[in-house]
């Protein structure tokens, strides 16, 4: 374990705390791990997106419907990894991707369930609002306390309880940092290739067609950092219910198992 070095102060902070953690986290404590763990999910996510344009004839929405899916596994394995990051200097990366595989049938039933709760609340007034909320960790409750779909959904819940701004917070920074990474790619990325490479727009263009590879990976760029500063609120939030000293017990009992199981 890692807990006495560890880099991150465990005390109660506040949204734009948590945020501010979270990107000094993923550029240092965690930027080598994410690297590895980037080449061998994020890569390939990206490759078939690539693939399904390809096949689609350029149907952009089709698209970004695959990487939004694609997205569920790719937060899952940052969630993992930041989780083990405080228990350990130099977590293994197989191991964090097969906790994550092992967990996503959970993890699909619990976001399937949650897509349906947020339809049927579409048809109350604000009701799938406060369903988008409600459920704003259900990737801890799912893959860091082993909760099956049902259970990760009402866990999540009771996560939120008292803390509504807080999730709120968390829920509306994260769709604003992934939005922020989309339009970074497109900036950047497209313009080096257009403007300095002077090789045109041979990748899309997002604001004429929809999508584009450089939107496309300022998406998936954006997610480990979504997924560490959600993980990092969620401790905020054990920390303040539980006490910081049960939760680690919890989780260290978890990554412990994990290690040993062949």
């Amino acid at each position: 374990m890692n807990l006495q070095a560890a880099r991150v102060v465990l005390r109660p902070r506040t949204p734009s705390e948590i945020f501010d953690l979270a990107f000094r986290f993923c550029a240092a404590v965690a930027l080598p791990l994410y690297l590895r763990l980037a080449a061998l999910v994020l890569v390939p996510c990206l490759a078939l997106c690539g693939y399904v344009h390809a096949i689609t004839d350029g149907e952009w929405p089709t698209v970004w419907c695959c990487a939004i899916g694609l997205a569920a596994f790719a937060q899952s394995v940052f969630t993992v990894a930041a989780s083990r990051l405080l228990f350990a200097a130099r977590p293994g990366v197989l191991s964090i991707i097969g906790h994550s595989l092992r967990r996503l049938p959970a993890l699909l039933g619990a976001l399937l369930i949650h897509s349906l709760l947020l339809s049927v609340g579409g048809l109350i007034l604000i009701g799938a609002f406060f369903v988008w909320v409600w459920h704003t960790f259900v990737y801890e409750a799912v893959l860091l306390e082993q909760q099956g779909p049902i259970a990760a959904l009402r866990r999540a819940s009771a996560l939120v309880k008292h803390k509504f701004g807080a999730a709120l917070v968390t829920c509306t920074a994260s769709t604003v940092v992934v939005a922020m990474g989309v339009v970074s790619g497109e900036l950047l990325l497209g313009g080096l290739v257009e403007g300095v490479l002077q090789l045109g727009k041979p990748f899309g263009d997002l604001w004429e067609y929809g999508g584009s590879a450089y939107a496309l990976v300022g998406f998936f760029a954006a997610l480990p950092l979504v997924a560490t500063a959600r993980f990092l609120a969620y401790i905020d939030g054990r920390t303040r219910q539980d006490g910081w000293d049960i939760q680690l017990r919890f989780m260290a009992i978890a990554a412990a198992s994990e290690e040993t199981t062949p």
